[in-house]
């Protein structure tokens, strides 16, 4: 018996070791992490549209055969970092990352990244290296070599551009600042300042995006580019949320909305996020629509989904909302083809069937939180509109009669003989009774 109670012992005493030591390998939580893994629910949706062409950037894609072939781009770009200043060594530069390695780790959500210190500094150093000097390239084509395949090659900027503004690969922006800071490139400037004038620059080619959001609050720390692009887009005011007993409505389609008399008007705001409704009209900046905006609008709303935190219970959403939001508006072919006709949607990729398929898919697997939802009061005002008998029956007038200048003459031609039918025959009995009398 003894026997046995000391056997049951020992697999119990195995058994907490075991316990112990898979707990200490659990990675810790850092509140700094803002670089993660998409979600199974919205990567099983269009897994392309997160994964890089041609470049990594970061730990998460890094090694991936069919982007090895742009590692010689990275090293040779490393040597026309370095010889910006001769009189500092590559050894300044590991050192100095080297310093900043652990607060670069714990940017990444996923913190089994199977690099050793060594690696992770060196991959920081190439990536971040060849950044830069992209951007110094791209912006002085006096600097770039007359044989560099980047810029002689149309297709390679455009898809550069695509991948650095993937969720999943990216590096911090503070790398970048640090590595600046040892060049001249910037010494007239700030140097944080001029680095978001070069990223600026450099990503407006492929995104349209406001640089005051950024540059009028110098305090805020950008943590990435995705980051960033999102900081660029928020909607120019504030608005009144809904209170939590309120019951969040959805709009009609553009065609039924269209049919009910409200009016659509292309929108004058600095961003496509400025949707306004107002005594019938709906007004909508123009949102151009191409092969690369599905890319970047799934990875800024996954940032969205992904960024919370207990400083964050209940994060801002405004692409996920506007993504909600254009889901309902647009539900068949024909809300393409009327919101192109108001210069609503510049449909670049041509086909109406493939933006369809671009707005009902964008919200899919995406958290919408009721008691943030950025356009909750003009849902509401837009449904209210919609619902008054009035409305309709004054946009059933003007389509059916009115909706050519000679059925409108028409209809006036046939309400001045009935007037006149209906005088004449009041004519003709005021003289009966005349008669009769």
């Amino acid at each position: 018996m003894e026997g046995a109670d000391r056997l049951v012992e020992d697999m119990d005493n195995q058994l907490v070791g075991n316990i112990e030591e898979m707990l200490q390998i659990v990675p810790p939580l850092y509140p700094e992490s803002c670089i993660y893994r998409i979600p199974e629910r919205l990567l099983c949706i269009n897994e392309e549209s997160y994964m890089p062409r041609i470049i990594s950037v970061g730990p998460f894609h890094n090694g991936k055969p069919k982007l090895l072939s742009m590692e010689a781009h990275k090293q040779r770009y490393l040597i026309d970092f370095l010889q910006r200043r001769p009189d500092v060594s590559l050894k300044e530069y590991v050192k100095q990352l080297r310093e900043l390695e652990q607060r670069a780790r714990h940017y990444y959500e996923d913190q089994t990244i199977c690099f050793d210190s060594n690696d992770f500094v060196k991959l920081m150093l190439l990536d971040g290296c060849f950044i830069i000097e992209l951007f110094l390239k791209f912006a002085d084509t006096q600097s770039r070599n007359k044989d560099d395949p980047i810029f002689k090659t149309s297709w390679i900027v455009d898809d550069l551009l695509r991948d650095m503004l993937l969720l999943e690969n990216q590096i911090p922006f503070f790398v970048l600042e640090h590595l600046v800071s040892r060049i001249n490139v910037y010494k007239e400037h700030n140097t944080v300042s001029s680095l978001l004038d070069y990223t600026h620059g450099f990503f407006l080619h492929f995104v349209r995006m406001g640089q005051d959001t950024i540059l009028r609050n110098p305090s805020y720390q950008v943590r990435h580019f995705v980051d960033l692009i999102l900081q660029c887009y928020v909607p120019s005011e504030e608005r009144l949320s809904p209170k939590r007993n309120e019951e969040l409505e959805f709009i009609p389609s553009a065609t039924e909305l269209h049919d009910a008399g409200v009016k659509f008007k292309k929108g004058q705001g600095k961003c496509f996020l400025d949707v306004k409704f107002s005594n019938g009209v709906l007004e909508i900046p123009t949102l151009r629509v191409q092969d690369r905006t599905e890319s970047l609008f799934r990875n800024l709303i996954a940032m969205e989904q992904c960024h919370g935190g207990s400083h964050n219970p209940i994060p801002t959403t405004y692409i996920s909302d506007y993504a909600v939001l254009m889901d309902r508006l647009i539900n068949s072919p024909n809300d393409v083809a009327l919101l192109h006709s108001y210069g609503i949607i510049d449909n670049l990729k041509g086909n109406n069937e493939d933006a369809l398929q671009l707005f009902n898919n964008l919200g899919k697997g995406t958290s919408i939180y009721r008691e943030k939802f950025y356009y909750y009061r003009l849902t509401e005002d837009v449904n209210s509109y919609y619902n008054s008998r009035w409305h309709v029956w004054k946009a059933k007038l003007k389509r059916d009669y009115f909706n050519t200048p000679w059925a409108a003459l028409s209809v006036i031609a046939a309400v001045l003989l009935l007037i006149c039918t209906f005088i004449q025959t009041l004519c003709s009995l005021f003289l009966w009774n005349i008669d009769l009398g």
